[in-house]
């Protein structure tokens, strides 16, 4: 199969939507090699890319039905091997360029597949021809100025999803799957606790800042006011809906990863942080180009920067994070509240807006004044009572000396002058 042809039909399914591979995948779920392959994946996200994969391999191959995978090349496993191999090959060439990471990511998917049904592949030797490994570009964290622009063009959900990137750090996966009953606020600290990933072996938790806690109570506000009857069950983030539609409004779905990713790109170009590249019809790429700041994985980048500079504790840091610790996972425990303490140590650097910023700092002034005074009039109070002491034991010793006069056991001193 020529380069070229390749191209053209690796690029047809590029330009589907996910919306359409659903349809499709609705069909795909009558046959068995296909169930026995998704089924065994766990990650929903991980399951999207594979199949999204899978089916840019079969149209390599000009192939319709996922079955004929298996059964055109039954017990051919050099001849299946040596087509994964000259698809990795197409894909690390140009006119693709695919990054090694992407170049793995289908390598594993299409290895998966075949060995759910009972095809073991060589795949040490395929791996081989994933090439070297190298760093397309170097990518950096998102700015707080960026951050700003990024929030002066977004709505008041768009806001809400911005700000809890950017101050948990939280992947975008993770952040679409919160529901209410996941946060616990605390007044006292004006933050919200977040449990992410709730009731599996990735379930931890981190902390909002108090701008964007305020940010989410307006957003839960605006949908109450639209009529909607917030439950435990209710998701953080919803669908956009008509609020003139009153079986919309009381009917609110999760929003979709791919729906937020796609809203925050939008956000990004109209604040020009991002740059659509132009297509023309002699080169398009397939995927997604790499930029300098990775699109949500860049806010995970500065929150977790902001902790460094924060001095907060390496394993704290790591457990906001969603990361592991190893042994620490199962030996070490601090409580809640000296995780906040450790979280509230970075709020300064994680807040974005400036007045917010100011805000705090006064309240924090404020807060040390209250201390301040408190210590003074304590130490004032202490004094006054040392005095009051030293007055009363020299009235009583005088006392007792008129006493001793008065019996005669003393006789005062006439002083002449």
């Amino acid at each position: 199969m020529s380069t070229a042809s390749s191209f053209l039909k690796l690029n047809s399914l590029n330009r589907r939507s996910y919306k359409q591979l659903a349809e499709e995948e609705s069909l795909l779920l009558s046959k068995q090699a296909y169930r026995n392959f998704v089924n065994s994946i766990n990650s929903q996200a991980t399951k999207r890319t594979y199949v999204f994969a899978l089916q840019k391999f079969m149209q390599f191959l000009n192939l319709k039905d996922i079955e004929q995978l298996i059964n055109n090349y039954k017990d051919q496993t050099k001849l299946i091997e040596s087509q994964i191999i000259d698809f990795i090959i197409t894909l690390k060439n140009p006119p693709f360029n695919l990054s090694f990471a992407t170049r793995s990511t289908y390598m594993a998917a299409i290895c998966t597949f075949y060995v759910m049904n009972d095809i073991i592949l060589n795949r040490k030797k395929i791996g081989k021809y994933l090439g070297e490994q190298v760093r397309a570009k170097k990518d950096r964290a998102y700015t707080i100025e960026e951050i700003r622009r990024l929030l002066e063009v977004c709505d008041e959900r768009q806001k809400v999803i911005v700000l809890l990137l950017a101050s948990t750090g939280m992947r975008l996966g993770a952040l679409c799957a919160l529901e209410v009953q996941h946060l616990i606020k605390w007044p006292e600290f004006q933050l919200y606790q977040i449990t992410v990933y709730e009731g599996t072996k990735d379930e931890y938790y981190c902390f909002t800042t108090p701008e964007c806690s305020k940010a989410m109570d307006l957003y839960f506000e605006y949908r109450q006011r639209c009529g909607e009857d917030l439950t435990p069950n209710s998701p953080l983030i919803r669908e956009q809906f008509d609020k003139n539609d009153e079986f919309q409004t009381r009917h609110p779905r999760k929003v979709s990863v791919a729906t937020c990713g796609r809203n925050l790109m939008n956000s990004l170009l109209t604040a020009g942080l991002y740059t659509r590249a132009c297509q023309t019809e002699s080169h398009r790429t397939i995927g997604v180009e790499r930029k300098e700041v990775a699109r949500a994985n860049g806010f995970r980048k500065y929150v977790n920067t902001n902790f460094v500079r924060a001095k907060i504790n390496p394993v704290v840091k790591e457990m906001l994070l969603g990361h592991s610790t190893h042994l620490d996972d199962h030996y070490f425990r601090p409580s809640t509240e000296e995780v906040i303490q450790q979280y509230l140590s970075a709020v300064d650097l994680l807040t974005i807006n400036e007045a917010n910023r100011l805000k705090l700092k006064l309240e924090d002034l404020t807060e040390k004044t209250k201390d301040n005074d408190y210590m003074i009039k304590a130490k004032l109070q202490d004094k006054d009572t040392k005095i009051e002491a030293l007055i009363k034991k020299q009235e009583q010793f005088e006392l007792m000396i008129q006493s001793l006069i008065d019996s005669g056991q003393l006789k005062p001193t006439n002083i002449k002058e």
